[in-house]
């Protein structure tokens, strides 16, 4: 596995930590608390940091979310709850999420590597700049604010959030220089079968089946898909395209890992594992959802 592959990898599979979040009934019980209507907790707790976000701001961070579907939720979220009691909630409720899964069958093993992932990724998120990566500057901006007083999980969940998100930031990029759209990216993460499957991922997104029906065919006269329904898989030319904004994304974030070698990488990968196989295990994201 090339060193890029081995940082995109070890990045997924910290997400996969943060991603556990959006599913959790912890963070739904904590939201709900605030009064945080269902169909907006995604979208309210992610955007929280960014303060009281307008509705283009928010679909223009998040990019492959519908517009009519973030309008209909923000900035009315603000009205049920502020940002920063939003944003309170979500770390409460991150930490009990990583003190569920530190409490499972490989817990101990689990417990050991946190340190060590906070010390590998320090300098990682020390060299990460915040120019023109919006959602990443929002959230290292209220970690800055939080200050170092946190307990470790709560710690390791900030080092793995602002990853994503520096690496989410990146990605959005590549997408735009190689004139991937917003709903294009989506219909073409569906087709890889690694991904949420078409139905869920309208849903998530806010996209109509009229919608996304109408960009799949797209794809499909382009040549990137093998047709416009649901059961679409990608061509050889999806999957170079996919390649290409991939590697792209790699390379705006490679400069960032530089204080690491590549067996340090390779350490790191192994533990970024062992956590995204407690969050599989856990039940926290269904397996259903999933292509």
């Amino acid at each position: 596995m090339t060193r890029s592959k081995m940082i995109r990898s070890t990045t997924k599979r910290l997400d996969t930590v943060h991603s556990a979040s959006y599913f959790a009934q912890d963070m739904v019980a904590e939201l709900d608390e605030l009064g945080v209507q269902r169909d907006a907790q995604y979208l309210a707790q992610r955007a929280a940091p960014l303060g009281q976000a307008s509705a283009e701001l928010v679909t223009a961070t998040f990019y492959s979310f519908s517009p009519t579907y973030v309008s209909a939720h923000v900035p009315a979220c603000w009205e049920q709850a502020a940002p920063k009691e939003i944003h309170k909630a979500r770390v409460r409720a991150a930490e009990k999420i990583i003190q569920r899964l530190v409490a499972g069958p490989d817990g101990q093993e689990l417990v050991e590597s946190i340190p060590l992932i906070r010390r590998a990724l320090a300098p990682v998120l020390e060299a990460a700049d915040i120019c023109g990566k919006p959602l990443y500057a929002a959230h290292v901006s209220e970690r800055r604010a939080a200050g170092e007083d946190a307990s470790e999980l709560v710690q390791l969940w900030w080092d793995i959030t602002l990853l994503r998100e520096f690496r989410g930031d990146a990605h959005l990029a590549a997408l735009i220089v190689t004139g991937v759209g917003s709903v294009e990216s989506i219909v073409l993460d569906s087709a890889t079968g690694k991904s949420f499957a078409p139905y869920y991922m309208r849903k998530m997104r806010g996209w109509t089946s009229e919608e996304w029906a109408e960009v799949a065919e797209k794809l499909t006269m382009a040549g990137f898909l093998t047709s416009a329904d649901d059961e679409a898989t990608l061509t050889e030319e999806g999957v170079k395209l996919r390649a290409h904004v991939e590697g792209l994304t790699d390379l705006a974030v490679a400069s960032t890992w530089d204080a690491l070698s590549d067996e340090q990488v390779s350490d790191l990968q192994g533990l970024a594992t062992l956590w995204a196989k407690a969050v599989a295990q856990s039940g926290i994201i269904p397996q259903k959802l999933f292509g």
